[in-house]
């Protein structure tokens, strides 16, 4: 690891991708930077050794993907590439990401810092790298603390000021869960940061949720006026629409009127995007017509995807469009409806606040 003077990712990473840059740059003792920011999670052999011979770690991309193998998550996975030698944290963080990558449950935390980053990424005005940065220092104080022999208990009462009085109030539902605002300002304050720079810390995820929540609720006005088609599907309900807005496409998803909802890009990437439902039967037909892996079952939120594992992520672009028109995917949708409702998954409590009305 010695060699590597950076990184290479997958654009718009998520929690556990970044926890997999973090965990070398403990064992390193310096931060490791991004060197190149890459659209697919498939490269060739040549591509990998030019990111070798540049001083490049590709981070779950090609034969280094967490579920080409027995790791639970990319971070397991670069742990055991570079065979490093956990920590109690570290072996802590394995199992969180472990569980996360299954159900996500992370993102149902309040002030869930593992569901903004997801959200801030689409915002205009974030830098990825940045968010990243911010993200790897929620990680880093994290892991520090859970390495801490005896960490305090009590509040310092050098940061027991009334700024953070009132952000420790703010996010006391957080319950110290990982990846939290709350968490992470407990734990700055327990590594003995200087109350300023706590403070800034807290509120630049704090201005996140606040953008966040403006841009949705533009997003539902923006749904409301725009046109729909609305067809059966099966005993469910189905709704069309064209967008290449992220949010507009969540709330659509949200709609209380719609069970799945059929959307599509400029680009022709579309998606299938269910409520709890079971759409096995549509995605073996729709991948036998179209067999070359543009399309992704998404099982865990039983979504179908054409274009990588999340709509809209950083596969879209490497993916090549369905050849399907409009007209034949409802007609798929038709002749293979949803057959059962799935087990919900529990709702973020980031999204749940900012989606209501």
């Amino acid at each position: 690891m010695e060699g590597f003077k950076g990184v290479v990712m997958l654009y718009h990473s998520p929690i556990d991708k970044i926890c997999a840059k973090v965990v070398p740059e403990r064992h390193l003792g310096h931060l490791l930077p991004v060197g190149e920011y890459y659209g697919n999670p498939v490269c060739s052999v040549q591509q990998m050794l030019e990111w070798e011979e540049q001083g490049l770690f590709p981070i779950d991309i090609g034969d280094e993907k967490y579920n080409r193998g027995s790791a639970g998550s990319a971070t397991e996975m670069v742990m055991n590439i570079l065979k490093l030698v956990p920590s109690v944290a570290e072996k802590k963080l394995i199992e969180i990401l472990r569980r996360n990558n299954k159900t996500g449950y992370l993102k149902s935390f309040h002030f869930s810092v593992s569901w903004l980053i997801r959200e801030l990424y689409e915002l205009d005005g974030y830098d990825q790298t940045e968010i990243i940065e911010r993200a790897g220092r929620v990680v880093h104080a994290f892991l520090a603390v859970e390495d801490m022999a005896e960490a305090a208990t009590e509040v310092d009462s050098a940061t027991d000021t009334e700024p953070l009085r009132v952000m420790r109030d703010i996010t006391k539902n957080c319950n110290d869960a990982p990846f939290t605002v709350g968490r992470f300002l407990r734990d700055l304050e327990r590594l003995g940061h200087p109350v300023d720079e706590i403070r800034k810390e807290c509120e630049w995820w704090f201005g996140g949720f606040s953008d966040v929540k403006t841009v949705l609720e533009k997003a539902q006005d923006e749904y409301a006026a725009m046109p729909k088609t609305r067809f059966p599907a099966g005993n469910f309900r189905a709704t069309f629409v064209t967008t290449n807005n992220y949010f507009v496409s969540k709330v659509a998803a949200r709609d209380p009127e719609t069970d799945i909802l059929l959307v599509r890009r400029s680009t022709g990437h579309t998606a299938f995007l269910p409520r709890e439902l079971d759409i096995s039967d549509l995605a073996r037909e729709i991948k036998a017509l179209e067999p070359d892996d543009r399309w992704y079952h998404h099982q865990g939120p039983g979504q179908l995807i054409n274009g990588g594992k999340v709509y809209g992520g950083a596969e879209y672009e490497a993916a090549k469009p369905t050849a399907l028109s409009n007209e034949k995917l409802t007609e798929l949708l038709q002749r293979f409806p949803p057959q059962k409702r799935m087990v919900a998954r529990q709702p973020s409590q980031s999204s749940r606040r900012f989606y209501r009305r």
